[in-house]
């Protein structure tokens, strides 16, 4: 069971690529929680796979940042 979980866990780490993203658009953390209106440790933890941003919130981001939702997800 608890090996179960753990490759659940990794497979859903990989379908976001935040953290690349930010760096590509030369973005910080805590300047997409100002834009957002969230602390930084909740953009720290959808970076660290730890939270997961709704689909609503994906495409916020997507739009602060004038990209494509597609980009900050992986195929």
């Amino acid at each position: 069971m608890q090996q179960d979980m753990t490759k659940e866990k990794q497979e859903r780490q990989e379908f976001l690529r935040l953290k690349e993203v930010l760096l590509e658009c030369r973005k910080s953390q805590k300047w997409l929680a100002a834009e957002l209106d969230v602390h930084p440790t909740t953009i720290s933890k959808w970076g660290n796979h730890k939270e997961y941003p709704s689909i609503k919130t994906l495409y916020l981001i997507a739009d602060v940042l004038e990209i494509n939702v597609k980009e900050i997800l992986l195929d």
